[in-house]
């Protein structure tokens, strides 16, 4: 059982480098995998013959205080650069994280980066007009929290946990 730190490096919505850390850097890099025409397909629900994929979170300390809130994402990326995405959803304790649809359910034997951001979501953080000229907020702008590289072999479960801290996160996984 180890914890892989690392920064991932998107160039025009393709999967370029993943440089190792230590620990997360203080400055966030925003990374928001694009799905156009010029960016290779999200990856599929369910891949044949792969390892079961098992995602949870726990929120440690908020990103910011009450009565604001923090959403939380994650992003798997893999090797020829199909990404799937899904935004983590508050259990009743408002600790605990379960991924909404988007991932998929299993993934086969490879290398995957596994993407965590975190955003602020508050009326107060960046107001600014609307269509209709009345004042609104800005859409959450999510920044990276921590990055992780993600081995599957052939076991038949891979779990993957993640542990927020304001904008930080620490990841854990287990073949």
């Amino acid at each position: 059982m180890a914890t892989n730190l690392a920064r991932l490096v998107i160039v025009g919505g393709l999967f370029v480098a993943l440089l190792s850390a230590c620990s997360p850097s203080p400055s966030s890099t925003v990374v928001t995998p694009s799905l156009d025409a010029a960016t290779p397909s999200p990856l599929p629900s369910v891949l044949s013959q792969g390892s079961s994929l098992t995602v949870s979170g726990r929120v440690a300390d908020a990103c910011i205080p009450p009565p604001e809130s923090c959403a939380y994402w994650v992003t798997v990326v893999a090797q020829g650069g199909e990404t799937a995405r899904a935004e983590f959803a508050f259990d009743a304790d408002h600790t605990s994280l379960t991924p909404g649809p988007g991932l998929p359910a299993s993934l086969q034997p490879g290398r995957y980066a596994l993407v965590f951001e975190v955003a602020v979501i508050s009326d107060a953080v960046s107001p600014i007009p609307v269509p209709v000229g009345t004042p609104g907020s800005a859409s959450p702008q999510p920044e990276t929290a921590c990055t992780s590289t993600l081995e599957v072999s052939d076991a038949p479960t891979v779990s993957v946990v993640v542990t927020f801290s304001r904008t930080d996160c620490v990841v854990v996984t287990r073949p």
